[in-house]
């Protein structure tokens, strides 16, 4: 049988051993994952994508993740790495793939010819009947280091998750901006908090994930056992989300998406936002306004198995 080489070319300008520009981490893992699937349903050779990213609008922003995307990942042994990946890259003729083709036979490519993955549909639930092995490989090649700083923070039963995404997305009253790169209102993160607190007469904690800085924050951090918590990279704080029973979440974005869709949890997104859906197996999705319903309470005091009474009412 003829080898079909794979090469999931992610998104940038792609320099062999590092890109310039390019997606963040939310929309690279959608073409990784495309060819990833492929390669698996096709038995074909996988190439190590490049990674490492140089891009400007992090530094500007001031972000302590500058998103080089360095160090994240080691390839598995049946991945094609190293010296002999650039080999292949450099003297080996590139087909460049269709998405209307979904099988090697589609193609019409001779011993050796490399299949160039670069596009996608960010369709999260093509990958819905892969989600164990996406998640047991996910967790697989990710540096030890930073699995290490995930499971060091402090997660536990009554642990809700917030993404507040800020950096390259715009107020939401900015009306120059595109509807899919709008922040959620603070406020509302604030509520969401408050409610469910009280709900819980305090019993749970809540744990922030944001690009946006202290200041930013500072009205969702004034919050009972409300903290910041960070892992330094991308993928371990998408890791760290998706440990949560609940994410409080920017609808928009493919960042919480991924860590919604890899621990098959519920999810609550402000109502105006665009919400991606990952139809999770017995959780639910849905966007609210500032006031949680009756139906909506109850669906999260099912996720955390509690009553919402407080230890004297019972």
């Amino acid at each position: 049988m003829r080898k079909i080489y794979v090469y999931p070319k992610l998104s940038g300008i792609d320099c062999l051993l590092f890109r310039i520009g390019g997606d963040g981490m939310g929309n690279l893992l959608f073409t990784y994952f495309d060819a990833f699937i492929f390669c698996k349903e096709n038995d074909c050779q996988f190439i190590w994508p490049t990674w490492m990213s140089l891009k400007i609008g992090p530094w500007i922003r001031r972000e302590k993740d500058k998103r080089l995307y360095c160090g994240l990942y080691t390839p598995e042994n049946w991945q094609i790495a190293g010296i002999k990946k650039v080999l292949l890259l450099l003297f080996s003729k590139k087909v460049k793939a269709d998405l209307e083709m979904t099988n090697f036979n589609d193609f019409d490519l001779s011993e050796k010819e490399i299949l160039v993955w670069q596009k996608c549909n960010y369709k999260i639930e093509t990958f819905i009947p892969y989600r164990d092995e996406i998640k047991n490989h996910i967790w697989s090649i990710t540096n030890p280091r930073i699995k290490e700083k995930v499971k060091a923070l402090y997660i536990d039963e009554k642990t809700v998750h917030l993404h507040v995404r800020m950096g390259d997305f715009q107020e939401i009253n900015n009306t120059t901006g595109e509807r899919f790169l709008l922040r959620s209102p603070i406020d509302w993160f604030v509520n969401c908090v408050r409610q469910i607190s009280e709900m819980f007469h305090g019993r749970i904690s809540f744990l922030v994930f944001s690009d946006g800085t202290d200041d930013e924050l500072k009205e969702l951090l004034k919050q009972p056992n409300t903290k910041r918590v960070e892992t330094g990279t991308s993928i371990g704080d998408i890791l760290a989300l998706s440990m949560s029973k609940l994410i409080i979440a920017t609808g928009a974005s493919t960042f919480s998406l991924w860590a919604r869709f890899l621990g098959n949890t519920s999810c609550l997104c402000y109502e105006k936002d665009p919400i991606y859906k990952v139809n999770t197996f017995g959780g639910f999705e849905c966007g609210i306004g500032y006031e949680l319903s009756e139906e909506i309470m109850k669906q999260i005091k099912n996720l955390y198995n509690d009553t919402g009474e407080s230890k004297d009412e019972t």
